[in-house]
């Protein structure tokens, strides 16, 4: 049974996220600015579904959005959901990496580092290999 202050944790949290998705500049004008987009991002990968196109494409909004949710691939500009360092961040971001996989451009779908990355690997957005958290034996 959660505690009442894990309860009070989970409210702040969604209020937090209530409030940015409401950030009158970002909702009203739709966009905002780069370095203001990057901040509502860091804090919810989400909110890159409000963004301008031209920010969906920016490299550096679009990791901090999947370094925070990696389900924030589905807004990101086609060019970018085919970089193979966009998707790895996005994967290992995720709860269900598999759901991360499937929203990544076709091509890499089938990438080894990709695929290892998708299955709990700890594959590096660089294709290094590092150990699992559970201790588990890589191959």
């Amino acid at each position: 049974m959660p505690t009442k202050e894990h309860i009070a944790h989970l409210k702040s949290r969604k209020e937090k996220s209530r409030k940015l998705r409401g950030h009158s500049s970002f909702t009203q004008a739709g966009q905002s600015d780069d370095k203001t987009v990057l901040m509502m991002v860091k804090r919810d990968g989400l909110t890159l579904g409000a963004a301008s196109r031209e920010q969906k494409a920016n490299f550096a909004i679009v990791l901090a959005a999947v370094q925070t949710n990696g389900y924030a691939l589905t807004f990101a500009s086609a060019e970018l959901k085919a970089n193979k360092k966009i998707v790895i961040a996005a994967i290992n971001s995720d709860v269900n990496g598999e759901r991360a996989l499937n929203l990544a451009a076709a091509e890499l779908r089938e990438d080894p580092d990709v695929l290892a990355a998708a299955a709990g690997g700890g594959v590096t957005a660089c294709g290094e290999v590092q150990a699992c958290n559970a201790g588990c034996a890589l191959s």
